[in-house]
C-alpha cells in the first residue's frame, strides 16, 4: 500500500497509540452535521479490533475493475453483515479469482484506506483541520525522534 505523505500523517494521528491524544476528537463530520468518527470510533477498523457500532449503519460500495476489461460492484452492508458481488456479466472462468478478490478487500489494507478516505472525503468538514493537526504532530514526532541520542 502506497501513501501520501499527508496519508502517513493522518495514518498515523489516526492509529497511534498515544493517551496524548484525545479519543473524542471528532475526525469525520460530514456536511449533513452528523458526527460520524471520532479517533476512538476510526481506531476500531483496524483488524484485530471490532467495528464500532457508530459504522453499522453503514453501506459501502466499491467498484473493482476486473483485468481492465469489466467492471463489478462489491457492496459491504454492515448492519445485515451481507457482502454481495453485483456483475452484469459473470463469467464463470472469473468468479473464483473475483470471490478472492472480495476477501481481500477487508484485510488490514482495506481498513486503513477506508478510515484515511474517510477522514480526507471532500464531504468532510473536519478534514483540513485535521490534515492540519496530524502534520503538526507528525512534525513534531519526527523532530522528537531526530533529537533522541543514539545509543
Amino acid at each position: 500500500m502506497s501513501l501520501s505523505d499527508t496519508e502517513a500523517e493522518l495514518a498515523v494521528y489516526i492509529f497511534m497509540n498515544s493517551h496524548v491524544l484525545d479519543g473524542k476528537e471528532i475526525l469525520v463530520f460530514s456536511l449533513a452535521g452528523l458526527a460520524i468518527g471520532d479517533r476512538q470510533t476510526l481506531r476500531t477498523i483496524m483488524p484485530t479490533k471490532n467495528v464500532s457500532t457508530q459504522f453499522i449503519h453503514m453501506v459501502i460500495f466499491i467498484p473493482v475493475n476486473d483485468n481492465d476489461m469489466h467492471w463489478y460492484l462489491v457492496v459491504f452492508d454492515l448492519e445485515e453483515q451481507n457482502v454481495w458481488l453485483l456483475d452484469s456479466n459473470p463469467f464463470p472462468d472469473r468468479n473464483r479469482l473475483r470471490r478472492l478478490h472480495v476477501k481481500k478487500l477487508v484485510n488490514a489494507e482495506s481498513r486503513m484506506r477506508l478510515a484515511l478516505d474517510l477522514v480526507l472525503d471532500r464531504h468532510n468538514q473536519m478534514r483540513n483541520e485535521t490534515v492540519r493537526k496530524a502534520h503538526q504532530k507528525f512534525k513534531v514526532f519526527t523532530e522528537d525522534w531526530d533529537n533522541c541520542d543514539d545509543i
